[in-house]
């Protein structure tokens, strides 16, 4: 009963349009109560790894695949009974809100342009007492030790990160295993180079914050600054450019020194919003984020089950040649010119006459 309750919790999610509780399940469905779909979710254990599988199923893979990490919050502002929902700062919110942490990792090929959700990871610190950096370096090292083991399943030679990921433990990480990252650089962040000073004639190591830099310089701007910062040996030099993106200003950094030029590095950059794609995809078309279930089980299937979801509506999307937005609301399209043919409600012609 469990997985068949669950396959039919999974066609909702994929048929529904904005309802996606139980209690709409089981009036939909009219022989099983919301009780029970309830119960059989509570009863399941879903993990990352049906998502990882289903995954490998469907990339296409790039030797010169991109992973992009970063998180998104499941808006529970309305409840303080979920479990695993926390206070914590929302982005699209600027603020603090009670919601559901999920960190997420998408692989990207680069070549196609296309994307899909690879692994992920709950952050409930109050149950593992993990940071949400941590669930993201351990996804990352999970995936280095696949494509060491199974090259030719998800390779990536880059890591597209956003702001709170571009930290020591993520960078070092990265450098150790002879990967790239582009990150963006907080503001306030020092950094060192060398300079010659002008009276005397000798090198000098400055140290500035990153906005203080001379971005006005053309040099600077077309072609970005070599810069060290003091938790990376000085032979490990990174280089930073100010890019905009999205009418805002961002400081890109990254280990690939070779970069030649600013729009190179923000070519490459601005890959890391397939993810805010991914995010806004998962939220609309697939509920992820609409369960009011209080009970943490129940929190996390629907979560794994919406981006399951997903990647099927991704395939479909793909198939005909369309968007996933079309695919979801073509049914409902079709369906409103048979009501327009044959309405259900008739409107008295004698009210306008």
């Amino acid at each position: 009963m469990a997985k068949f309750v669950t396959s039919d919790y999974a066609q909702t999610l994929l048929n529904g349009v904005d309802n996606f509780t139980a209690t709409y399940f089981s009036e939909v469905i009219g022989t099983v109560s919301h009780d029970t779909i309830g119960r059989s979710i509570a009863t399941i254990k879903l993990s990352p790894k049906i998502v990882r599988e289903k995954a490998l199923e469907l990339i296409i893979p790039s030797t010169n695949g991109y992973l992009a990490l970063d998180d998104t919050i499941m808006d529970k502002a309305s409840s303080e009974e979920i479990e695993v929902a926390s206070p914590q700062y929302s982005g699209q919110k600027h603020g603090i809100t009670n919601g559901i942490g999920v960190v997420t990792l998408v692989y990207i090929n680069p070549e196609l342009g296309t994307y899909w959700i690879l692994d992920y990871r709950i952050y409930d610190k109050a149950t593992d007492g993990k940071k949400k950096t941590e669930h993201a370096l351990e996804m990352i090292e999970y995936w280095q030790t696949m494509s060491e083991l199974h090259p030719e399943k998800a390779p990536f030679t880059t890591i597209l990160i956003d702001a709170g990921y571009t930290c020591k433990q993520i960078m070092q990480y990265v450098i150790r295993i002879n990967k790239y990252f582009f990150g963006v650089m907080p503001k306030s962040r020092i950094v060192s180079y060398e300079e010659t000073n002008e009276t005397t004639g000798e090198m000098q190591i400055i140290y500035k914050h990153v906005d203080e830099l001379d971005w006005e310089d053309p040099e600077l701007k077309e072609h970005g600054k070599i810069v060290c910062v003091d938790f990376l040996p000085k032979d490990k030099k990174l280089k930073l450019f100010l890019v905009t993106a999205k009418h805002r200003v961002e400081y890109l950094v990254t280990n690939q020194v070779s970069l030649k030029t600013t729009e190179a590095a923000k070519q490459v950059g601005g890959f890391r919003w397939k993810i805010e794609q991914f995010h806004r995809e998962v939220k609309q078309l697939t509920g992820a984020a609409k369960c009011q279930a209080r009970k943490g089980r129940k929190q996390r299937n629907h979560i794994c089950i919406a981006f399951v979801v997903w990647h099927q509506l991704n395939e479909l999307a793909k198939q005909m040649q369309t968007t996933m937005y079309e695919v979801k609301h073509l049914p409902l399209r079709e369906y409103q010119k048979q009501l327009w043919r044959n309405p259900a409600y008739r409107f008295e012609l004698t009210d306008f006459a």
